[in-house]
This record gives structure tokens, C-alpha cells and sequence, in this order.
């Protein structure tokens, strides 16, 4: 039912209320995939991948070929553990929480922003770690062997050797990032059920 008398002016605010429940609870989601399309950017630029980057369209800009590899690994995630499925209950929800033309900002949607903010980094920190880590283990190594051995050209067995471990780290730590991804996803679903006072799923 309709909290307040249709006007035309009402009915405008109204519509742009309906289109920002959806796009706050898409934009919400998306985060934890910007998360981990920034981890594969960490690990390109410092592997030396991010030189094959590739132009994504979707957002204007070039893109490694890692981090679209991340970005479509999480989203199938995200579809067998059925997020799609919680989106669209999200949805519906919200039509029973927030009466039509009845939506208002509150403080705490932005307090939600700035926490998935702070989770889609927190992310993106545990996800690359490991390999950046390792990548600077082996410069330092190079570092070292450089200085002990300068006959050896260096930047001719530098690139590959830390192409090489980058690939070798991120094949073994692959499997760790079911229980990220998942943590991350309810993270932000249930912020967005609390923020829309939704029934939990």
C-alpha cells in the first residue's frame, strides 16, 4: 500500500527511491567482485602479466587477462552457491519492507557502503597476499644474486622466473578461495538484508 498520496512530483521521487533499492543492492554485490578483480591486479603488475592486458568493455578500461580470469571464477562462485537466487529474494523483500515510493537514505546505507568498502579490500588483501608475498621473496632473491653474481643479466631471468612463480603460487593458493568468497558474499547480503530490514534467507 502506498504510505502517501500520489502526486506527479511524488511519483518521480518514487521511481528514482525504487531504482536505488536495486542498484544500492547490485552495487553492494559487485564490490566483492571489484575485491577480487583488484587482488589480480596486485598480482599482474607485480608478475609482469599486467603487460598482456586485455579491453573490457563493460567498464571502459583495460583489464588483465588474470583479473577477468578471477572476476568469471567468482561469479560462478557466486552462482553455485546461490547468490543469484538470494539477489532476487533481496528484490522481492523489499517490496514488503519498503512500501513503494517510501524509500529514504539513511545513515546507515552509507555505513553499509563504507564497511563493504573496507570488506571489498580486506578481500582483495587475503586473496593476492600470498602471491605478492612470494614475488617479493623471489625480487629480493634476485636482488641478492645480482649483487653476488653481476655477470648474470639479471632481467633476462628476472621476468620469467617471477612469471613463473606468480603461476605456481596461484595454482596452489586456487582452492583457498571458495571459503573467501563465500564469507564475502554473505558479508554483503546479509549487510544488505540488515540495511533493508529483510527476512534473513
Amino acid at each position: 500500500h502506498l504510505t502517501v498520496p500520489v502526486t506527479l512530483a511524488g511519483a518521480l521521487g518514487g521511481l528514482v527511491g525504487e531504482l536505488a533499492i536495486g542498484l544500492f543492492i547490485g552495487f553492494c554485490i559487485s564490490l566483492m567482485f571489484m575485491g577480487v578483480q583488484i587482488a589480480a591486479e596486485f598480482v599482474s603488475h607485480q608478475s609482469g602479466i599486467l603487460l598482456g592486458s586485455v579491453f573490457n568493455p563493460m567498464l571502459d578500461s583495460s583489464e588483465s587477462v588474470l583479473s577477468q580470469l578471477y572476476y568469471f571464477a567468482a561469479l560462478m562462485g557466486f552462482l553455485a552457491i546461490g547468490g543469484h537466487r538470494r539477489l532476487v529474494l533481496a528484490v522481492l523483500d523489499s517490496f514488503a519492507t519498503i512500501p513503494p515510493l517510501g524509500f529514504r537514505v539513511t545513515g546507515g546505507l552509507v555505513e553499509l557502503l563504507v564497511d563493504l568498502l573496507t570488506v571489498s579490500f580486506e578481500l582483495a588483501i587475503r586473496i593476492s597476499g600470498p602471491t605478492v608475498v612470494s614475488l617479493l621473496l623471489a625480487l629480493m632473491a634476485m636482488g641478492f644474486i645480482s649483487r653476488t653474481v653481476p655477470q648474470l643479466n639479471i632481467l633476462t631471468i628476472g621476468f620469467p622466473l617471477k612469471l613463473a612463480m606468480a603461476l605456481l603460487v596461484l595454482a596452489l593458493t586456487v582452492m583457498s578461495l571458495e571459503p573467501l568468497l563465500i564469507e564475502a558474499f554473505d558479508t554483503g547480503m546479509d549487510g544488505v538484508g540488515a540495511a533493508l530490514s529483510l527476512s534473513p534467507a
